[in-house]
């Protein structure tokens, strides 16, 4: 999975939609984070805006087809 994911963000990052200082390592960790917010039920109602949040702090455009790739 941290293999798919950085190639994810490798492509994302040549195609000027996601920020270029992180690596796969970091976006491992915040999906890593995001799966744990999930399972937690304090955060389980605000999971899906947690998840926007993460994801406008790592993309740096929306995607035009509604992908990150």
């Amino acid at each position: 999975m941290k293999a798919a994911d950085t190639h994810l963000l490798v492509r994302t990052q040549a195609r000027g939609r996601a920020r270029a200082d992180i690596d796969g390592t970091d976006l491992y960790a915040l999906v890593d984070a995001l799966a744990w917010l999930h399972n937690q039920p304090p955060f389980t109602t605000c999971a899906d805006y947690l998840s926007d949040v993460i994801a406008s702090a790592i993309l740096t455009k929306p995607a035009r087809d509604g992908n990150a790739s």
